[in-house]
């Protein structure tokens, strides 16, 4: 007597799973596998030898240059900051970033014990979009969880995070979470992270001022900062953040001066 299980399958059955030859008084079960990976094959007891594991990221799936993870039948996309979907296919936001794979890839590798690996950001303000007035990044960006800075000066990219919201109140504001990040630096050190240290003062928040991470200032940005030159970083100089190894000047080695008047800065909120 033999049964016959055949299921539609597109995986390669090797040699040594064939049907072996018939025997007298000998009771047979015949299979014909395609694509029993090799968890589906510890679950049913089948030697995992006798299937093939397809890479399901063989012909680069994901777009806008998102990393493709192998998973049990399918597939997840890594997607870069600025970019969702299943594939990567949707822009969620446009940024100072845009063009640079390696800001973007950098930012996203930052942001991804905090948020995930597959975020969706939306833009909540854009200085040379919305005005230089501090007053409307309150209005548009006050009481929004988890939030990106990115500030450009120029050459120099930086910025920050903060899992708690800006609001127009006075005062520091508690949380582990925060991170101070370079992506391009005056000393042309790798782009780097800085965790927040003293976590009652990650950050401050006040009506008159635009971002402002620390308490001495790490990183502030003054209202209508096109016109004046107020804004300043004095990166992890009180020991409010991190100070990433290498650093030979905490005073420059974000924005190229201790005091600046940046280019552009923007804030995207996790959508």
């Amino acid at each position: 007597m033999v049964f016959s299980f055949e299921f539609s399958l597109q995986q390669r059955v090797r040699e040594e799973c064939r049907q072996m030859p018939l025997k007298s008084g000998v009771t047979y079960w015949s299979f014909k596998f395609t694509p029993l990976r090799r968890e589906e094959c510890l679950k049913l007891n089948i030697n995992p030898r006798c299937v093939e594991d397809i890479d399901d990221c063989r012909n680069d799936p994901c777009l806008n240059k998102g990393t493709c993870i192998d998973q049990v039948n399918g597939f997840h996309c890594r997607c870069l900051f600025g970019f969702a979907g299943p594939r990567c296919e949707n822009v969620s936001c446009i940024s100072l970033l845009a063009g640079s794979a390696n800001f973007l890839g950098n930012l996203s590798y930052f942001l991804e014990p905090a948020v995930g690996n597959n975020s969706r950001w939306l833009l909540c303000y854009r200085a040379s979009t919305h005005g230089w007035a501090v007053a409307s990044f309150h209005s548009r960006c006050d009481h929004l969880n988890h939030t990106v800075t990115i500030i450009k000066n120029d050459q120099y990219v930086f910025g920050g995070y903060t899992d708690i919201p800006w609001d127009s109140t006075t005062g520091p504001a508690t949380t582990s979470n925060a991170f101070i990040f370079s992506l391009r630096n005056k000393e042309e050190l790798h782009p780097f992270k800085s965790m927040v240290l003293v976590s009652a003062y990650a950050i401050y928040r006040d009506s008159n001022r635009g971002p402002t991470f620390g308490n001495g200032w790490d990183i502030y940005i003054s209202n209508n900062a096109n016109s004046n030159n107020n804004s300043y970083a004095d990166f992890a100089s009180d020991g409010y953040y991190e100070t990433p190894k290498g650093v030979q000047d905490l005073t420059t080695i974000l924005a190229g001066s201790l005091y600046f008047s940046p280019d552009d800065w923007e804030v995207f909120y996790l959508g």
